[in-house]
């Protein structure tokens, strides 16, 4: 999952989220990403958002609001 992880990291670099705000990305991933992606826990948390397209089942919507330490 550390493309999905790399894929946010730079969209927070690009867009400067900062705080709470959301950034989204969208990206295709293989059968076999998407079979781990669907293993794991790590993206069903208050900080994401995730959905596949309908059109192309392999097409990863993903919305994330950075964790606030307060």
């Amino acid at each position: 999952m550390r493309k999905i992880d790399r894929a946010i990291e730079e969209e927070i670099m690009k867009t400067g989220a900062m705080g709470t705000e959301m950034v989204s990305i969208r990206m295709k991933l293989t059968d076999e990403e998407k079979a781990e992606f669907l293993k794991t826990d790590k993206y069903d948390s208050d900080h994401y958002y995730w959905e596949f397209d309908e059109s192309d089942e392999n097409e990863l919507y993903i919305d994330y609001t950075e964790e606030v330490e307060g």
